[in-house]
């Protein structure tokens, strides 16, 4: 009698996601109130005045800091 070997190969892959935010990016906003200033709503959104700037490059009277203007976060 013949002996009969079965083998089987078993493949596993890993996959891995990885997300990457562009510079800039915003993860919602804030509107600037009575007292504000970059460097006190960069402490209060806990973020630096760097990526503040960074979020908000492209909005309009963000160089003027005024008081309900909508700014973007930093994610």
């Amino acid at each position: 009698a013949a002996a009969t070997s079965i083998i089987t190969a078993t493949t596993t892959v890993a996959t891995t996601t990885t997300t990457t935010e562009a510079p800039g990016s915003a993860c919602g906003t804030y509107t600037v109130e009575e007292g504000d200033y970059p460097g006190l709503v960069a402490t209060k959104l806990d973020t630096t005045v760097g990526k503040l700037n960074s979020a908000n490059s492209a909005t309009k009277g963000y160089s003027s800091f005024y008081v309900g203007l909508v700014i973007n976060v930093p994610c």
